[in-house]
Formats: C-alpha cells, sequence, structure tokens
C-alpha cells in the first residue's frame, strides 16, 4: 500500500569540505557514494511512496563537482514532487567558481545564509578550515555583486559571545544592510546557540548562559524569550510524566548516510536513531519502521518520562538557555548514549560481590572486607541499603552505595551514599547521575527519604537535584566536609 505522505530522501552522496564544530548532524568521512547510488534509492521507495522528493546532498548543497547536472538529476529522480533550494549554498564553491553564482540566480535563490562563529581566528576553528572566515566574508561580496541577500547566522556561546558584538559592528561598517537594500531585500543577522545534540553537544560546557548574553545581541537572538535557563525547565518538568516523542506528523524526512544507513531528520545519526542498513536490510521491514516510526531510540522514548530524564540527566543548578524542545532532545539523547551501559544493582548480580568490593577498595583505599560485610548484609536482606553498579561491557566502570554513616559526626543525618566513583575513561557520561537517582528512587520505594552524602565537591551533585544542608565534621579530619540532601 503506497504512503500518501511524501517522502523526502537526502542522501550524503558527496561529503562536505568542513567540519564545524556545532554541526547537529555529527562528523562522517567523506565518501562518494557509488555511482548509479541516487536511482537505485529512488526505486527502492517509490512502490511504497507515491511522492518522492530527492536530494543528492545532506550536509553541503552543491558539493559535487558537477553541480548543474546534479541538481538536474535531482528534479528528475524525484516523483511527483520538486526539491528546494533552501536559502543554502556552498560558500566553499562560491569562492573557487564564478560560474556557480550564476547557476544559483538562474535557479531562483533570493538569499543565501552564511555561518559564522565570530571573528576570524573563531571561525576558521569552528568551521574547521583556515581561510573559513574570509572565505564567508569574500561570498557576502559575490552575493551582493549578483543580486541575491547575504543572511549571517551565528552561532554563539561563553567562549564567543564578546566577538559576536564586534561580528554585528563588522556587518555594519561593511555597510551590509545598506547594501542588501540596494538590491531590493533585506539583510538579516541573526545570533543563537542551535540545538544540542551532535557535535554541537560537545559544547555544552560553554553553552551561553541567557544573562550572559551581550545586551546588544538580544535584538537579534533567534526566540529570545523562549529561551529558558536550564535549572528553570528541571524545576519545570522534574515531575512530569510526560513522554518526549519526535515524530513526522507531515513529510517523512529521511537521511541516508554514504553508507547506505538510515535515518530520521529528528536529531543526530547515533546508532539509536539508526532505521537500518538499505543495503542490508528488507525494504519492506525499513518501511514498516518508518511508517510505525519504530526505533530503538523511539521505543525508549516512549518508556521513559521527562521527568525521569530531568532527574538523571539534568542539571538544575544550570542557567545555560535552551529552547524546550531542544532541551528535551538533548535530555533523551544523554539517556540514549549511556544505552552502552547496564546499571544494576548487587542483588542483581551477586556472583560479582568480591569483583565490586575489590573494584570499591581500590579506588577508596579501603580494606574489601569492609565493604564485603556491608555488601553481605545487603546480600541476606539484613538491610536495605543497597549497592549500585555502572557496567560497560560487563566491566565495572560506576559505582557507589548506601550506608548508615559515612565516617561523620551526625549519625542523626541518615543513610548515607558512599564510594561514588567513574571511572577515567567514562565520565563526562551522566554515569554517576544514573546511579544517583537509581538508589535515590531504589530507597524510596522501600520508605527512606530523605538521603545524604558527603563531599567536597560544589556544582556536581547540585546537577542531580542535591541540596548542601550543612557542615559536618568527618572522623579523623581536621576540616568540615560539606553535607548534601535529597529528599
Amino acid at each position: 500500500m503506497s504512503e500518501k505522505r511524501r517522502l523526502v530522501l537526502a542522501a550524503d552522496m558527496y561529503g562536505c569540505p568542513n567540519r564545524c564544530r556545532h554541526c547537529w548532524l555529527g562528523h562522517m568521512p567523506n565518501r562518494v557514494m557509488e555511482e548509479g547510488s541516487d536511482e537505485w534509492l529512488v526505486e527502492l521507495f517509490k512502490p511504497f511512496f507515491e511522492e518522492i522528493e530527492f536530494y543528492s546532498w545532506l550536509r553541503e548543497p552543491d558539493f559535487a563537482p558537477d553541480y548543474r547536472n546534479r541538481w538536474q538529476r535531482d528534479q528528475e529522480l524525484s516523483v511527483n514532487a520538486r526539491p528546494e533550494r533552501f536559502e543554502l549554498a556552498s560558500f566553499w564553491r562560491l569562492v573557487r567558481d564564478d560560474d556557480y553564482v550564476r547557476f544559483l540566480k538562474e535557479t531562483g535563490v533570493k538569499c543565501v545564509q552564511l555561518t559564522f562563529f565570530g571573528l576570524e581566528a573563531t571561525t576558521d576553528r569552528y568551521v574547521g578550515r583556515p581561510g573559513a572566515f574570509r572565505e564567508l566574508l569574500k561570498a557576502t561580496d559575490i552575493l551582493l555583486d549578483n543580486g541575491i541577500a547575504p543572511r549571517w547566522q551565528v552561532f554563539i556561546n561563553e567562549e564567543n559571545r564578546d566577538e559576536i558584538v564586534s561580528l554585528l559592528k563588522l556587518a555594519e561598517e561593511r555597510e551590509l544592510r545598506e547594501r542588501t537594500a540596494a538590491i531590493g531585500s533585506t539583510f538579516r543577522f541573526f545570533v543563537h546557540a542551535g540545538s544540542c545534540d551532535g557535535e554541537n553537544a560537545r559544547l555544552y560546557p560553554i553553552r551561553i548562559r541567557k544573562q550572559d548574553i551581550p545586551e546588544e545581541l538580544i535584538p537579534y537572538y533567534l526566540n529570545y524569550e523562549d529561551n529558558h535557563p536550564e535549572s528553570e525547565l528541571c524545576q519545570r518538568w522534574q515531575d512530569a510524566d510526560s513522554c518526549f516523542v519526535p515524530h513526522n506528523d507531515g513529510d517523512i524526512v529521511l537521511y541516508v548516510a554514504n553508507n547506505y544507513d538510515l535515518f530520521f531528520n529528528f536529531t543526530n545519526m547515533h546508532p539509536s536513531w539508526k532505521i537500518g542498513n538499505l543495503k542490508n536490510d528488507p525494504i519492506a521491514e525499513l518501511v514498516r519502521r518508518i511508517r510505525e516510526e519504530d526505533i530503538p531510540a523511539l521505543r525508549e522514548a516512549r518508556r521513559i518520562t521527562l521527568g525521569q530524564l530531568v532527574r538523571l540527566y539534568g542539571d538544575f543548578q544550570s542557567q545555560r538557555a535552551f529552547e524546550e524542545d531542544d532541551y528535551k532532545m538533548y535530555l533523551l539523547n544523554r539517556h540514549l548514549e549511556t544505552g552502552q551501559f547496564r546499571f544494576v544493582t548487587l542483588r542483581e548480580v551477586p556472583a560479582r560481590k568480591e569483583e565490586a568490593a575489590a573494584w570499591f577498595s581500590e579506588k577508596w583505599g579501603v580494606p574489601s572486607e569492609a565493604y564485603l560485610e556491608c555488601m553481605d548484609s545487603y546480600l541476606k536482606g539484613e538491610s536495605e541499603y543497597g549497592w549500585y553498579l555502572g557496567l560497560q561491557n560487563e566491566r565495572i566502570v560506576s559505582g557507589l552505595g548506601v550506608i548508615a554513616n559515612d565516617f561523620h559526626d551526625r549519625p542523626d543525618l541518615t543513610p548515607n551514599i558512599c564510594a561514588v566513583y567513574t571511572e577515567e575513561d567514562c565520565r563526562g557520561k551522566g554515569l554517576a547521575g544514573r546511579l544517583l537517582s537509581m538508589a535515590v528512587e531504589d530507597l524510596r520505594s522501600r520508605g527512606v527519604s530523605p538521603v545524604y552524602l558527603v563531599s567536597d565537591h560544589i556544582g556536581f551533585y547540585e546537577r542531580y537535584g542535591w541540596q548542601f544542608l550543612c557542615h559536618v565534621q568527618g572522623d579523623g579530619e581536621d576540616h568540615l566536609t560539606r553535607m548534601y540532601v535529597h529528599y
């Protein structure tokens, strides 16, 4: 049965000259797909879709050497539909091929978006190519000289925010507004942080805080009023029982990687978002997954609530700015990226008791016998104070425990999380946060709440909903230690 909705099929047939640090798709190796793969792709889907809009590019438009014939071929291959230009073009080609701007004019392009990350050194570094900034300026002039309006998109973070003010002044010095008006159009300069997936997720530590957005840039900030501090979103959603499930309401948009892996266009090309492989999987089964949106990421999205995602991965102290759906996707992707890990209580893997005790002993310098005593009490059901492990390919990479008192002078503040540790090569993936939430929820289900922990770390536990309570005196220590509580 043919699908009534239009299929938009975008294939990474030629790659991209850039390696942008903000790319939400993620970095992929450049590889030219086999000759005839375009027609093969369309023919594969023809029995199932009445309308197919085909694009031979995914990351960089017109990167094919013979871009004129390539654009014509995309139109010929499309079924009951015509591909669009989307006000996108290759600035790499604009400065290297005098005929390219004429091609853009012929195809009816009125405006082209160019992406900056600050001034010269910063833009070059973020694009991943020396000379990119000067190419963008030259491309701007080429467009204007040929009656096409440039539009400057600028990605902001804590590192480049002041440079963007200077970039705005540069646009004014180059009289881009007046020059664009002279060709009967409008110059647009706009700023945003972008989504927080793909390569841009790596920039989370320097994501812009709303209070740090320079005042001069607020009139140019995309959806400024719809950007909220992360802490505000965490507070709002921490008890939400709804799920965040991306969905194609209209056209079905699919991305084809150059190895023929197939993805929805919702976010980056992480394995959990993969629909399948067009070379290896039966097309009828792939179409079923497409129609039913039946892939691992979406199955998990339907299972875990937004509140659970916030409690596991949200930073309740962060002022980083997000639009709502961007933050939901960030949380969901954080969760999916931990899918390579398995989180268990020691009761689920009792045979690993000695191994776990030795692992904690190695990390904290406490005799393994002390851990074994607590673990035995838990495994025998004499105590509900548990032990929790994060496993990667069955290797212990993260862990924590619960004891009555973590060696301090406030026995009334009990029980205590203890021995929190994550292997260095697995840090930054939310493992400790996942185990902390797991322990708190497990104890709460057994009627134990609140829970306490002692730590000299400031800013880490607050991310996961813990609050500073007071200072306590550690046994044998000459200084006070911070006590945290989770209600």
